[in-house]
């Protein structure tokens, strides 16, 4: 077969769930820097085999839910700063070791139920078992650039509780009601220079007021 395949399974031994990721014959191993990760957002690789009739790969199964299913509303900024940060974070550690996921895609973003947010290298499955819906909104994790840009979209998508178009994101404001220093980050995060630039804006706003208030709203509107 020529396709991939993502199921849950059990590790009766250590008594764990984990995720099995098949794939077609011929696929390459999994790289070195992908087999020795240990950070907290990425899901670490437990195993696999390369054979004629068995190609697979087994990771650990995070509690938690895939970010594309929590679209269905607007998320608010005081989680979606952590979830910035987290991917930040990685993707500079990742551009570090050569570990960066060959695509990025909201469709490879899983929210654990303790709130912090994992890169996958896969699309995430549904907790039914199924694979989540895919996005048209993938980019090659060639380069810091696109690294940013993905960030960008990350933001934009949770904010607005909407998958956007490929490139719609990035040329306009955010289209919800945010604090002034979270949307002045948010219309430059592409622009900034590099991960390290990213992170440095965002930690101060961890402490910023994460939503604009009834009285600040009034009165901005009354100014308008």
């Amino acid at each position: 077969r020529g396709h991939e395949e993502l199921v849950f399974g059990y590790d009766a031994r250590l008594l764990r769930k984990v995720w099995i990721h098949r794939l077609p014959k011929g696929a390459p191993q999994v790289a070195d820097s992908v087999r020795r990760l240990g950070r907290m957002t990425r899901i670490r690789w437990l195993g696999g085999k390369r054979s004629d009739d068995a190609n697979w790969d087994a990771y650990e199964a995070p509690s938690g839910k895939p970010f594309l299913t929590l679209l269905s509303r607007r998320l608010v900024w005081g989680s979606v700063r952590y979830w910035l940060l987290d991917l930040a974070e990685e993707l500079r550690a990742g551009l570090k070791d050569e570990s960066v996921p060959a695509v990025l895609g909201l469709d490879r973003i899983w929210i654990t139920a303790d709130g912090r947010a994992k890169l996958l290298d896969f699309a995430a499955p549904e907790t039914g078992g199924k694979t989540a819906a895919g996005t048209p909104a993938t980019r090659a994790a060639a380069s810091s650039v696109a690294g940013r840009l993905f960030l960008k979209q990350v933001a934009v998508a949770a904010l607005e509780g909407r998958v956007p178009g490929a490139d719609s994101a990035f040329g306009r404001p955010v289209a919800a009601p945010l604090p002034l220093h979270a949307r002045c980050f948010i219309d430059r995060l592409a622009s900034l220079q590099d991960f390290g630039a990213v992170i440095e804006g965002l930690r101060p706003l961890l402490r910023r007021v994460a939503s604009v208030t009834r009285w600040r709203r009034a009165g901005l509107v009354a100014l308008s």
